[in-house]
């Protein structure tokens, strides 16, 4: 994993988040109005980033919990979901 792989993560403040039902959140940014909807995995994601977990801590977790899955596949995915967080400035880096 490189450096940036253990810097927690951070849902950004700015957004506006909101459970639409169980399986499904809609977030929203007030900032360049850009809503996106996440699925349940993704719920489970964005809850962990809360500024103490890095995207190392954060993919073991998934992988425990979902543990029927493919682990390099469910790694994979879970790099690429948190990369596209960023890129879209939905969770950023928490730097000491």
């Amino acid at each position: 994993m490189t450096d940036a792989s253990r810097k927690p993560l951070l849902l950004n403040p700015e957004i506006v988040c909101k459970n639409i039902c169980d399986d499904e959140r809609i977030l929203f940014n007030p900032a360049n109005g850009y809503m996106q909807i996440v699925n349940e995995t993704g719920k489970f994601i964005l809850d962990r980033c809360n500024g103490t977990r890095t995207a190392e801590e954060i993919i073991a977790m998934v992988k425990d919990t979902y543990a029927h899955s493919a682990p390099d596949t469910l790694e994979n995915e879970v790099k690429s979901f948190l990369d596209g967080l960023k890129k879209g400035n939905w969770i950023k880096e928490v730097h000491a």
